[in-house]
């Protein structure tokens, strides 16, 4: 609705809505070494129970699961809108077996959200570059007795693991920043499994995996940045509010929107929340933080076209007589509704000393 005041012009206000949605991301394919990379949005499923896990490198080694009771489930539209691979911590597993040897040291990147304690989340085999969860600690093992581990509640959301099995200088990242530090032993990996330990009916992991990427080398800093940045990018992008815009009719109540998977958000409005509604011009910025720890920020100028005055035609009255007038409407799909006296007739008697308004809205 709108709302005018009629001596000789008037100001206009309108609305309008917008709703924005943004996603993006790089790829690290050209970094060599890949020899396995395992993602949601891959999966062989029937109803949403996974079979199969295509892998993305040139070395073709699916994981598969040929027992349909221990298979992980698909669940649509989770972290950044992308699937997750659900595993039930009770019997589901998915296994890939090498023909031979591929690796003695490896970079190993993965993002998953945990619920259990006491879980092998990846395992190529007694402990060989196991990635496991026990009593509130993160480890990686090459052996029984070789492995490094910090502190940390085994219930988590989504988090990016990066593990650097290196021998002496073995290291594993979380959301890219070091964690802990120490030496393994090396040995060799001819395989893994996701969801268990490798060859055993137990240690089952209960929770979701997004993305796993396996390098046969450890990757220098700038390489390991690189896929972390394509990791947490592709799952959490950067807030981007679109392009600045302009509302041809005039201003009120326009929504300005942002995709609602950020753990926080904050407009220079002060709201909190992942969207905002607005009613002037102007500039609008949004601070949100992702599920990987960053802030990121962007901002949006909304204006309107310098239209705010509509001028009635000079008339030619006579001294202290009535006059007959129409209230003008701008270009557009607008109608009149009434004067501010209940008259709703667009042309009516205007006394010399009277002062009126009227309302219009867009059709």
């Amino acid at each position: 609705m709108f709302y005018f005041l009629l001596n000789r012009n008037y100001i206009i206000l309108m609305c309008s809505l917008f709703v924005f949605s943004v996603n993006g991301q790089n790829n690290p394919s050209e970094i060599p070494g890949i020899i396995g990379w395992y993602n949601s949005q891959n999966v062989i499923h029937s109803n949403g129970i996974i079979s199969e896990i295509t892998d993305l490198s040139a070395l073709n080694y699916n994981l598969v699961q040929s027992a349909p009771e221990k298979r992980p489930q698909l669940i649509q539209n989770e972290l950044g809108g992308m699937p997750s691979i659900e595993f039930n911590g009770t019997n589901n597993t998915m296994k890939v077996l090498y023909d031979s040897i591929l690796t003695d040291v490896a970079t190993i990147f993965i993002i998953n959200s945990n619920n259990n304690d006491g879980n092998f989340v990846f395992d190529g085999g007694n402990n060989v570059f196991n990635f496991r969860h026990a009593l509130n600690h993160i480890y990686a093992f090459t052996s029984n007795s070789s492995f490094i581990r910090y502190n940390h509640p085994f219930v988590y959301g989504p988090n990016l693991f990066t593990f650097n099995y290196d021998g002496p200088n073995s290291k594993i990242y979380e959301n890219s920043n070091i964690m802990v530090e120490g030496s393994l032993s090396f040995s060799d990996l001819d395989g893994f499994t996701l969801g268990s330990a490798k060859g055993q009916v137990s240690y089952f992991f209960g929770g979701k995996i997004f993305e796993v990427i396996i390098f046969d080398r450890i990757l220098s800093q700038n390489e390991q940045s690189i896929v972390e940045n394509f990791l947490m990018n592709k799952y959490a992008p950067s807030i981007n509010l679109g392009l600045d815009f302009s509302i041809n009719y005039g201003f009120c109540d326009t929504t300005i929107s942002s995709p609602n998977y950020y753990n926080s958000y904050l407009w220079n409005t002060g709201s909190t929340d992942s969207s905002i509604v607005v009613s002037n011009p102007g500039l609008y910025w949004l601070e949100t933080v992702d599920v990987f720890g960053r802030t990121s920020r962007d901002s949006i100028i909304i204006s309107r076209p310098p239209y705010d005055e509509i001028h009635l035609q000079n008339q030619q009255v006579c001294f202290n007589e009535a006059d007959t007038i129409s209230a003008n409407l701008p270009q557009g799909n607008y109608t009149f509704i009434q004067w501010s006296d209940g008259n709703t007739n667009p042309v009516r008697i205007l006394n010399q000393n009277e002062s009126i308004s009227y309302t219009f809205r867009i059709v």
